[in-house]
């Protein structure tokens, strides 16, 4: 096993795009004893692990993650998504919502938060974060596709109609 770091993380790689993850677990764990801090060993850990569905130990390898690197906003991401996927919606709302911080200006962000605030109940928080979404990104139809949805569970029909129109003369 290599001491370079950038090796390690090359084998891993060269391992994944074999579909040998068991192999590229290993070498990043055997990577892990000479750089115990390295995120990007602990973030490839979390996607291998999230990719053989082990989905408590990802969780755990982007929360390690994202206590050395709390401002990439990636890592948030992942986790979400993962807590999401293990139905743990409150945490996959904070973990969005951290994220949506660090890039406050990604409307994609955005919407991925107002779909899990409906999904909860928090409808008024989930048009404002949709809203916010479709000003930044006016021309993606699937955010105002969510915006309409959620205009609609709240009785608001003519912008929800509005916004249907408005996704319908994009895809058209």
């Amino acid at each position: 096993m290599s001491d370079d770091l950038s090796t390690i993380l090359l084998e891993a790689r060269r391992q994944i795009d074999t579909n040998d993850l068991a192999g590229a677990e290993a070498t990043l764990l055997q990577g892990r004893k000479s750089f115990p801090d390295s995120v990007d060993l602990i973030a490839g850990l979390g996607n291998i692990r999230l990719a053989q569905g082990r989905l408590n130990k990802a969780a755990a390898d982007f929360r390690s993650a994202i206590v050395l690197s709390p401002k990439k906003a990636g890592y948030h991401v992942a986790l979400a998504g993962i807590l999401q996927t293990t139905r743990d919606t409150a945490g996959a709302i904070d973990a969005l919502q951290k994220a949506v911080a660090l890039e406050p200006d990604n409307p994609a962000l955005r919407s991925d938060l107002g779909i899990l605030l409906r999904q909860t109940g928090r409808k008024n928080e989930a048009v404002q974060s949709l809203q916010q979404a479709v000003n930044m990104a006016p021309d993606k139809a699937y955010i105002l596709s969510n915006l309409a949805r959620v205009l609609q569970d709240i009785g608001d029909l003519d912008p929800a109609r509005k916004a249907v129109e408005q996704a319908l003369d994009i895809d058209s």
